[in-house]
């Protein structure tokens, strides 16, 4: 089975159970204790009266189409007011915004004088027969029908509301006319079930129709609605941002109570369609410029002392290419107007401001050896790290030596780490008073440009001497799975400046770097006498609790491994009364083996407290008598 084929496998599988078949024509049975109205959480037109509740926001729709009162270009015509009733101008929204609502509804734009064609979906149930002690039999009844053969006109502001009647149902349709704009006349349409909830009690399932839906097909075809004109400060900085990036995209439909869907062939929208549970496909994003394929920002090189010139010159090559980008799109940003080319100076100004940082960040690297010595050895470190965590995570069968090429920094990556040199080397740059965000999905590389910036800080430290008492790096995250995943990848960078350390003590001093997770008792043990009980547990049920059940150095497993409980060493320190866990490979090549020096990583709370590590793991606010 395909990627593909397996999400719609799976999105057929959701829907089914919120909603029903998918396919109009279905007949399965619903076989359950439960009315389909009780168990199905859409799709559902219930009988008015049925519990509303309108949403108070949802009869305004002014903020989406462009129908508030300020005005819109092309100027609106309205010979009469824009609404005669309440009741019929308003309804069709306020039913389908019910929280059982009774409507499905498209805003929508066409032509004047054009024509609509309908075509609806839609499902009754009828009991079968029943066994004593089994669950109730539900038989589907498909409803499709459309009026091709009579369109129906689209509303006017002379003739503002037109009904049809779906025949042999309680089915509904209502269009309603909101206001003209330009040659569009822009109209709300719905599929109402007329049925009424009199008794008060909840509906029954027969009085509701599943999985409803409908198609409206325009002749000719409809127009993209129009887009609101805001005025200055009633948009947020986002929104304005949004509205700058997505101004090409043209919205030919609005939802209410459902969501609303199209397709563009050659440029025109002949048909829009409402959508119970939406589907949209997210394309990936590069974390790359074209035009910078040709810049090599080589881990390797970067990290070899004697070739800082040539280091210096590429990064020169990279501001200065992210200044000639951004003389461009100052080019382009002179085509816009209003508020578009406000947004477009103004979020300009900040790309100015973050190259200025870059540039402040490369000047502090050329004249400051103690700077300029802490970015080699943190370039080194990166690419260590990343070819031992590849061992860790079975991409490569065994570690490679260090060479030219094996692994580069993207543009962005490194220009997060220029920006932030000077705030981390000088305790008074204004820029420690802001907050960077690194925005990107999954697999874009957010994780290493923080783990070059926090190696980058940790070796600055201790090239200058400062010997931190506590912790210098604080990584905290939401999720404590997501804590736990993330610290196994900075557990083998620590490694990698645990072992540059160890070679070269009078230069980065003699205390161990070192990594703790701290994330709660059910991830991690708060004591020593807690940390003791997990390992004789584990070696008399074999089940590991511990957080590291691997080397982060060179991938060997830790834990239960045969008839053996390897990587958990209990020992006993000088003048201690409690017994301590160390972790040590169980590989005695290894350079964190039984040779040499254990692993430089914390789990355990109490030994956190007592020698904070030098990057802390965390998943939980601060308290102040934490479990």
């Amino acid at each position: 089975m395909t990627d593909n084929e397996l999400r719609e496998s799976l999105y057929d599988d959701v829907y089914r159970d919120l909603i029903g078949p998918s396919d109009p024509l279905s007949t399965e049975e619903y076989v359950s204790y439960e009315p389909p109205q009780a168990h199905f959480a859409a799709g559902i037109l219930f009988p008015r009266g049925s519990e509303f509740e309108e949403c108070p926001e949802s009869a305004d729709i002014a903020e989406e189409d462009g129908s508030g009162d300020d005005p819109v270009v092309p100027a609106i015509e309205l010979p009469v007011q824009r609404k005669e009733t309440v009741a019929e101008d308003d309804e069709p929204i306020a039913l389908s915004n019910a929280r059982e609502q009774s409507a499905i509804s498209l805003t929508v734009a066409i032509p004047a004088g054009a024509t609509m064609t309908i075509e609806v979906r839609a499902a009754k149930y009828v009991k079968l027969g029943k066994e004593k002690g089994s669950p109730q039999r539900y038989g589907r009844v498909p409803i499709l029908w459309n009026n091709s053969r009579d369109p129906m006109p689209i509303p006017t502001c002379d003739h503002r509301v037109i009904r049809l009647d779906v025949p042999g149902t309680a089915l509904r349709f209502v269009a309603v006319f909101r206001y003209r704009i330009g040659e569009a006349n822009v109209v709300t349409v719905a599929l109402e079930n007329s049925l009424k909830n009199t008794s008060g009690n909840r509906a029954s399932y027969s009085e509701c129709y599943f999985q409803a839906g409908f198609s409206l097909f325009a002749s000719p075809d409809f127009l993209p609605i129009p887009k609101r004109e805001w005025k200055e400060g009633e948009l947020s900085e986002e929104e304005l941002t949004n509205r700058l990036l997505y101004r090409s995209i043209m919205n030919y439909a609005i939802g209410h109570g459902c969501a609303a869907d199209w397709s563009v062939k050659r440029g025109k929208v002949s048909s829009v369609r409402t959508s119970t549970m939406p589907v949209e496909e997210t394309l990936p994003i590069r974390p790359m410029n074209p035009e910078l394929d040709d810049l090599k920002l080589d881990m390797f090189s970067f990290g070899q002392k004697d070739g800082w010139e040539d280091s210096s010159i590429k990064i020169d090559d990279l501001c200065h290419r992210y200044s000639a980008w951004i003389t461009r799109r100052r080019i382009d940003a002179e085509s816009l107007s209003g508020l578009n080319r406000a947004t477009a100076e103004r979020n300009l100004n900040e790309c100015g401001t973050c190259l200025k940082r870059m540039q402040r960040g490369r000047d502090i690297l050329n004249e400051d050896a103690d700077a300029r010595l802490a970015f080699q050895l943190m370039n080194s470190a990166m690419l260590d790290q990343y070819l031992h965590y590849s061992v860790v995570t079975g991409e490569r069968e065994k570690v490679i030596d260090p060479h030219a090429g094996e692994r580069l920094w993207r543009p962005f990556q490194l220009a997060f780490i220029l920006m932030n040199i000077e705030s981390m080397v000088d305790e008074t740059s204004e820029d420690r008073k802001k907050l960077d965000l690194i925005w990107f999905p999954t697999g874009g590389g957010k994780t290493e440009a923080y783990l070059g910036l926090s190696a980058f800080t940790i070796l600055f430290e201790r090239i200058k001497g400062e010997e931190n008492p506590g912790s210098t790096v604080l990584m905290r995250y939401t999720l404590r799975l997501l804590t736990a995943q993330q610290f196994q990848r900075a557990a083998t960078l620590i490694c990698a400046l645990e072992s540059m350390r160890a070679r070269n003590p009078r230069l980065l001093g003699a205390k161990r770097i070192t990594i703790g997770l701290w994330v709660g008792e059910s991830n991690s043990p708060n004591t020593w006498s807690e940390a003791v009980k997990l390992l004789n547990s584990l070696s008399s049920s074999g089940v590991n609790r511990f957080p590291v059940t691997r080397c982060p150095w060179c991938g060997a497993e830790m834990g239960k491994v045969g008839s053996k409980t390897v990587g958990y060493k209990k020992y006993r320190p000088r003048g201690s009364r409690t017994d301590e866990i160390r972790f040590v490979c169980p590989d005695d090549s290894c350079e964190f083996g039984s040779s040499g020096d254990c692993l430089p990583l914390k789990v355990v709370d109490e030994d956190i407290y007592s020698e904070p590590p030098t990057l802390r793991s965390r998943a939980k606010p601060w308290c102040q008598h934490p479990r």
